[in-house]
């Protein structure tokens, strides 16, 4: 037994020294413009180092039935290129019908390109890359494990970027796996894609060509991946495109959430399939609260897939309800998706989640959009979520959660940054 104690010992120290705790700078703001005027929508821009451009209109497509169909199309239908990159991807139905439809635009000379991660990817069987390798299409894996660096493992390729033919585009939280694409309702993730044509898919194909120039060295430029596009542009929407690759401090995914958060005058709604906001952001929530902003977030329930995570962000519960915060629990399935709208005008889409992870060590993507329509459509489907979710309340919390369940979240939360 002692030898297991210490041994258990060994293990945590391990994990603290080489994974420590969150210790993130406190969210200040001098100056805060309103959300969806020209001066947040440069503040946004240079706080988070992303350009701010004209966009056009924003397709959001609920849950992987609707979407694989329209993936296909898009896939069957392109003529000059195909940028994939994806988290996770694995053996399937799913995976057998993408990559037959990849396999076919390399056959007919369509420039095909995959990035998948090494984590993500791990129990993908080789045939169908191998079958696209030699009908033409590039394969490259992000950061498999080596020996000499094994913590590059670690820091995975979460981004959601599939470009075709430089034009179309979408992002958001699906991954080419059968949890999107069960036969059984409830035994499919609850998610959304986006589908972005333009400017906007140029900023995905952006994303999609820094992290395969990290991995392969090969840049991708002209035509057959940034075409000229129509510059008669009827929607007067603006967005901003973020990359994020994390480096030391340089983290423009927080900035994205703080920044957002901040600014909000009315009200805030998060869909997350993993949440644990580090301490600058949590205060910011509460203190919105406080302030009268409706401040809601639904995340996963019993049906999750990781229930450490879910037991760490249990550790939140109690001060974001004393604040006036209101949470929920969906129920019916696991939710993945991920979105921030604001006041009515303003969302954040993409691949990233509310954490440590997203925000310090995987690289990800984010659309920062200003559209009226867009975030109508996304608060739609936020109160839909509610409607099949739990509502926590501060006197049920405190009754359900007791000094054993707050003592597992505090070492679980330890943890954190491995997932």
């Amino acid at each position: 037994i002692t030898g297991v104690f210490f041994t258990g010992l060994v293990m945590i120290f391990f994990v603290v020294l080489i994974f420590p705790t969150v210790n993130k700078k406190p969210a200040i703001i001098t100056q805060i413009a309103p959300i969806g005027s020209d001066e947040f929508m440069q503040m946004f821009s240079e706080i988070t180092d992303a350009p701010l451009e004209n966009g056009e209109t924003v397709t959001p497509i609920d849950n992987g039935t609707t979407f694989l169909p329209i993936l296909l199309d898009s896939l069957n239908t392109a003529s000059s290129s195909i940028d994939f990159t994806t988290f996770p991807w694995a053996d399937g139905s799913f995976n057998n019908q993408v990559f037959n439809a990849l396999i076919s635009a390399a056959l007919r000379g369509v420039q095909v390109r995959l990035l998948l991660d090494a984590f993500g990817s791990h129990s993908l069987s080789k045939n169908y890359i191998q079958k696209l390798q030699a009908a033409g299409g590039k394969v490259a894996e992000y950061h498999p494990f080596h020996i000499l660096n094994p913590l590059q493992y670690d820091s995975r390729d979460h981004i959601r970027s599939i470009v075709i033919d430089g034009k179309l585009g979408f992002t958001g939280g699906m991954g080419i796996t059968n949890e999107w694409f069960s036969e059984k309702p409830n035994d499919t993730f609850e998610d959304m894609m986006f589908e972005v044509k333009g400017t906007m898919a140029q900023s995905l194909q952006d994303s999609f060509a820094q992290i395969w120039n990290e991995t392969t060295g090969e840049i991708i430029s002209g035509p057959n991946f940034y075409p000229k596009l129509s510059t008669n542009i009827k929607s007067t929407n603006k967005f901003v495109g973020i990359t994020s690759i994390p480096s030391g401090d340089y983290e423009p995914v927080r900035d994205a959430f703080v920044l957002t958060a901040l600014s909000a005058k009315k009200k805030i709604y998060i869909a997350a399939s993993y949440i644990i906001p580090d301490p600058g952001l949590l205060k910011v929530l509460e203190d919105k609260a406080k302030e009268g902003v409706d401040v809601r977030i639904v995340s996963p329930g019993p049906n999750t897939v990781a229930p450490i995570l879910r037991a760490a962000w249990h550790l939140d519960y109690a001060p974001l309800l004393a604040a006036g915060v209101k949470l929920y629990e969906y129920q019916p399935s696991m939710i993945h998706t991920k979105f921030i709208v604001a006041d009515d005008v303003w969302s954040l889409i993409g691949s990233a989640n509310v954490d440590n992870r997203s925000e310090a060590i995987n690289t990800e993507n984010l659309l920062g959009v200003n559209d009226p329509t867009l975030a109508n459509s996304l608060d739609t489907t936020f109160f839909d979520y509610l409607s099949r979710s739990k509502e926590i309340t501060a006197k049920d919390w405190s009754q359900e959660y007791g000094f054993w369940s707050s003592l597992y979240s505090k070492i679980v939360l330890i943890l954190n940054k491995q997932y």
